[in-house]
């Protein structure tokens, strides 16, 4: 009987895997140790001030530009896009600081930028993210032949952006899954995309109806997946 062999296959550029849908997003528990201060510091400085009981929410981590977040998020007013990053990445400066005090808003160079949208966006959004998140899962095992023997592929990007989608579902809490540089056309690619229009309408003032028709042909095409799997 032949010993299956665990082998590590590093891919630079694009992740090999978890195209398709979400995986589940690191937490405090499952994160690396150098990890913990940094996740503090991004939680601190992006979002800290938000509302916990996020409508849709992005963080992007890139590997060597300013962290930012795009949120959905209501007011008495209504709802609105809020666009957050730094003009110094976070990453890089708490690797030039002893303590996080130091790491404040006008050190990284704050920017923001905020736009009202529709209700009807808001809630397309949240729905848009919170399925996606719910079905978040680690990627299936990939087998290939290596030496004459079955082999367990696994895929580990290097240096690349990691996205982080979120929203808040009434009885479920906070569902949270994130990707990493998906592939050009994978629906994973797609979900970016609709986050770089949420970019777009908050920084830029563009039409909300591109976001709009974006996220509703994301969620039918969605949809049509979920029917056809069922069947």
């Amino acid at each position: 009987m032949n010993k299956l062999i665990f082998v590590l296959t590093v891919v630079f550029g694009q992740a090999a895997f978890g195209q398709e849908h979400l995986v589940p997003a690191n937490d405090y528990y499952s994160a690396y140790q150098y990890q913990h201060r940094y996740y503090s510091l991004v939680r601190q400085r992006l979002i800290g001030d938000l509302n916990e009981r996020v409508v849709a929410r992005v963080i992007v981590l890139p590997s060597f530009e300013p962290e930012y977040v795009v949120t959905v998020d209501s007011s008495r007013k209504g709802y609105f896009l809020l666009y957050r990053t730094f003009e110094k990445s976070i990453w890089y400066a708490q690797n030039k600081v002893v303590s996080d005090s130091m790491i404040t808003d006008n050190v990284l160079g704050k920017v923001e930028f905020r736009k009202s949208i529709s209700e009807k966006l808001a809630k397309l959004l949240n729905v848009l993210f919170f399925d996606l998140a719910s079905k978040a899962r680690y990627p299936d095992f990939v087998y290939e032949t290596f030496r004459g023997k079955k082999t367990r592929m696994i895929s580990i990007g290097t240096d690349g952006t990691t996205y982080n989608f979120m929203a808040f579902g009434s009885g479920f809490g906070i569902r949270c899954g994130e990707t990493w540089s998906p592939k050009t056309g994978s629906l994973m690619d797609e979900l970016v995309k609709v986050s770089d229009l949420m970019v777009s309408v908050a920084q830029e003032g563009s039409p909300e109806s591109r976001l709009q028709e974006a996220a509703e042909a994301l969620h039918n095409k969605i949809q049509k997946d979920s029917e056809t799997i069922k069947k």
